[in-house]
């Protein structure tokens, strides 16, 4: 079966579903400590170069643990007005600061230009270049 999202999206939820109501009552959390942080990214190979090698520290998981909060917010928000997870439904991120750490998680990854060259194209050597622009964002110290 293949999926009908995106990669990022499949991350996104990936990410999102490492918190989760446990069905006894409780809350399973993947992301409680640096093991279970290096376990998953070790799980997600185009998380980081070789994540293969990666060792979360403690600055990697809050880090992670608050991107994580971030897009939890965004799909409660998305999923109203049905009632957020109860997993964490008590103290979701707001909105405003939902976005604002994941356009400055977002603004911290490099931008290149990606070089296109058509089928067919003329040999005098013209190619497009298609220059992915970066949009300046305000930073916040949450993030």
């Amino acid at each position: 079966m293949q999926d009908s999202i995106s990669r990022d999206a499949r991350f996104a939820l990936d990410l999102a579903l490492t918190i989760r109501h446990d069905g006894n009552g409780g809350v399973a959390d993947d992301l409680a400590d640096r093991s279970g942080l290096t376990a998953w990214v070790r799980a997600h190979p185009d998380t980081v170069p070789e994540a293969d090698r990666f060792v979360a520290d403690d600055e990697a998981l809050a880090a992670v643990r608050q991107l994580r909060a971030a897009v939890r917010a965004l799909f409660a928000r998305a999923v109203r007005p049905g009632e957020p997870s109860p997993a964490d439904a008590a103290r979701l991120m707001p909105l405003p600061d939902a976005l604002a750490c994941l356009n400055a998680a977002a603004a911290r990854r490099p931008t290149v230009p990606v070089l296109h060259w058509a089928d067919g194209a003329e040999e005098d050597g013209r190619a497009s270049i298609a220059v992915l622009k970066r949009q300046r964002l305000r930073a916040v110290t949450i993030c």
